[in-house]
């Protein structure tokens, strides 16, 4: 006795950018690496001949994309003009669309973060070995079971001071796990031994299969750099983590995070002269 109907109502002119689709982050990226958007249209009215851009290190490129693109569909651009990641860094790409008497300006850019490592060592993780729990300050990772042996967790942040001692808590699925920690305090995305803050710490010392979990002290020297660094946190059964943080062993994990070095809030050298007491 009825029937429904769903009713959409589109401004005509409304074009956006939905998703930078490439670059990716990774390891080794080249100096010519292409850039791909994906481009909405949110109006009604088929779009010719508009302009889209991207920025790049205070470096616009524009171009023009010819369409047609219909009404309410997507379609993903590859700007002719590419972009040079090869320096190991982070880099931030904005990307736009501009079109005359757009009824939303809101949706018309987007960022993304891309970040070019050095090495994404993996490993062999199905007996457990590596991390099942990272807990440093604000970073609390329960990162379970499985995976190829590196993860990317570099959206994990947290401050630590200068000259501190952090505890970190670590879980992990198979006795015998050695444990080191670096901290890139000159961002070169080398991983050298005068950064390390945990140094071959073992977990269960002749252990086999089970759930560990230990807390070890991470210390940050008195002069560690201030501002974010990388922290590669890495794991390795039975032997020593090797010094070259790229390097793969058989059994174990890397991890990165963020960490944000601030100035310590402690007193260093207090001095109290003319004191009296009192027994009241």
């Amino acid at each position: 006795d009825g029937v429904y109907k769903d009713v959409t109502h589109l401004n005509p002119n409304d074009l956006g950018i939905s998703e930078i689709t490439s670059p990716a982050s990774g390891t080794n990226l080249s100096a010519n690496e292409q850039v791909t958007i994906e481009i909405t249209n949110y109006g009604s009215a088929s779009q010719s001949n508009f302009e889209v851009s991207y920025e790049l290190n205070g470096i616009t490129v524009t171009e023009t994309v010819s369409g047609p693109l219909t009404g309410n569909s997507s379609i993903d651009y590859t700007f002719t003009q590419t972009v040079d990641l090869s320096a190991f860094g982070s880099y931030e790409i904005v990307a736009s669309v501009y079109l005359e008497n757009d009824s939303d300006d809101s949706n018309n850019s987007v960022s993304s973060n891309i970040t070019n490592a050095n090495c994404t060592p993996v490993g062999d993780l199905s007996y457990g070995d590596g991390f099942q729990l990272f807990q440093l300050g604000d970073i609390n990772n329960n990162t379970g079971e499985g995976g190829d042996g590196y993860s990317d967790f570099t959206d994990l942040s947290t401050a630590l001071e200068q000259g501190s001692t952090n505890d970190l808590t670590v879980t992990t699925g198979y006795g015998n796990q050695y444990v080191r920690v670096w901290i890139d305090f000159n961002d070169d995305f080398v991983f050298s031994l005068d950064e390390l803050v945990v140094d071959n710490y073992v977990i269960s010392v002749g252990g086999a299969a089970g759930t560990w979990t230990e807390t070890m002290q991470l210390v940050v020297p008195d002069d560690g750099t201030l501002g974010e660094h990388i922290m590669r946190a890495k794991t390795n059964w039975n032997a020593s983590v090797p010094d070259d943080a790229c390097e793969e062993t058989q059994y174990g994990e890397t991890e990165d995070y963020m960490v944000n070095i601030v100035e310590s809030l402690g007193f260093s050298n207090i001095q109290i002269d003319n004191i009296s007491v009192y027994p009241n």
